[in-house]
């Protein structure tokens, strides 16, 4: 078992090896807890801006994942950013307190493997409750007496304010504020409260095909509620917990700016050598780097352009202008690009080349990547930490 951060190994030495069983109280969704240090500030409420950290396993006592990696983290309750288990939870334990979760798949990722975590999976996350800010909740716009127009795909929209200039074009960068509800009520997931607006590629599936749509009709300023039938939504697959297979849901979105397209192209490999490692992962050098070898759970800063065989770009920080951090070699990205990154130091070149098993395998990611595809990943490193 991995070692356990140090503020959770007295409280974790007892829920590891099974004590808790019998007393955990269970709720009628399936959730069961127990409050293992009582807290003595307020309950969290939807809205509330929460400061926490914590430790997730699984039944097998594997840890899956820690804040030890990512330092405290914040989230709002009631925006669809966590799973319906810890939304229940969360609503369970007072400020300055920890609870003790064990949520059955259904309040999980239910069927889907996420991350490292099988399908199926029961999880038990010990959380510590930091800080709670009490936020005003997020209003739907307001659509009295506004119209609805219905395009030949089956989307829905109503215009709420309009906007100024130029209507946005696939390849453009759009930061946009959006919520989206099922049932017009219930969040999924929202941007308003935790980001200064979120940057997308119009146009490349980010979030789904309706949304780009949409996006077509707006130009800067304007908002704009959509109703999205399943077959330009989340289809079969769903969305989290929230948006079962076969939902329409709502988006109230809000264009907030436009940039132009960022011209990409592949990079050249022509000359190159290309490395083959045991798994199957091909790799060139375009660059090497300098210093150490990156190591599981540095920091990792990086731009990446990533292709399909056909020459599809499915994503790309350099078109968002938008490099990322990520702790390297703790499963959070794909499995071929989890080992490239071990291979490789601060100022790197690679292209990769993965092949499906290594990446998103038969399920594949829809929109954007489909099943059993390979594919080839430009990656520079731009700083370690």
């Amino acid at each position: 078992m991995k070692k356990l951060p140090l503020i959770f190994t007295i409280l974790f030495t007892y829920a590891l090896h099974g004590q808790t069983a019998n007393e955990l109280t269970k709720t009628p969704s399936g959730l069961e807890y127990k409050i293992t240090k009582e807290g003595s500030g307020k309950f969290a409420k939807p809205g509330d801006r929460i400061w926490l950290q914590y430790i997730g396993w699984l039944q097998n006592d594997s840890i899956f994942a820690s804040s030890e990696q990512t330092g405290t983290i914040d989230i709002y309750l009631g925006q669809g950013q966590v799973t319906e288990g810890w939304e229940e939870g969360l609503k369970l334990v007072r400020e300055g307190g920890n609870i003790l979760l064990k949520i059955p798949p259904k309040l999980g990722y239910g069927s889907k493997k996420v991350n490292g975590i099988p399908a199926n999976s029961t999880l038990y996350f010990e959380i510590a409750v930091l800080q709670i800010n009490n936020s005003e909740p997020i209003q739907p716009f307001n659509i009295q007496n506004r119209q609805i127009v219905r395009l030949d795909n089956g989307l829905k929209f109503i215009k709420v304010t309009n906007g100024k200039g130029n209507n946005a074009k696939n390849g453009d960068n759009a930061f946009i504020h959006y919520t989206g509800y099922v049932n017009d009520t219930i969040i999924f997931d929202s941007s308003i409260k935790r980001t200064n607006g979120v940057r997308v590629t119009v146009g490349a599936g980010q979030i789904n095909k309706g949304l780009d749509m949409a996006l077509l009709l707006m130009n800067e300023g304007s908002k704009m509620r959509i109703i999205i039938p399943p077959h330009l939504a989340y289809a079969n697959e769903g969305k989290g917990t929230r948006v079962k297979p076969g939902a329409t849901i709502t988006m109230d979105i809000e264009l907030l700016k436009l940039e132009p397209e960022v011209a990409i192209n592949q990079w050249d490999i022509t000359g190159k050598e290309s490395v083959t490692t045991a798994s199957g992962l091909k790799y060139y050098v375009l660059q090497e780097g300098e210093g150490e070898y990156i190591k599981p759970k540095d920091i990792v800063h990086i731009n990446y352009t990533g292709y399909l065989k056909n020459g599809t770009i499915f994503d790309s920080s350099v078109k968002r202008n938008e490099p990322f951090h990520i702790p390297a070699g703790i499963g959070v990205l794909i499995d071929g690009w989890e080992e490239a990154l071990l291979l490789m130091r601060k100022g790197s070149k690679y292209q990769l080349h993965i092949p499906a098993k290594l990446g998103y395998g038969k399920d594949g990611s829809p929109p954007s990547i489909p099943a059993n595809a390979n594919l080839i990943l430009d990656v520079e490193i731009l700083d370690v930490f």
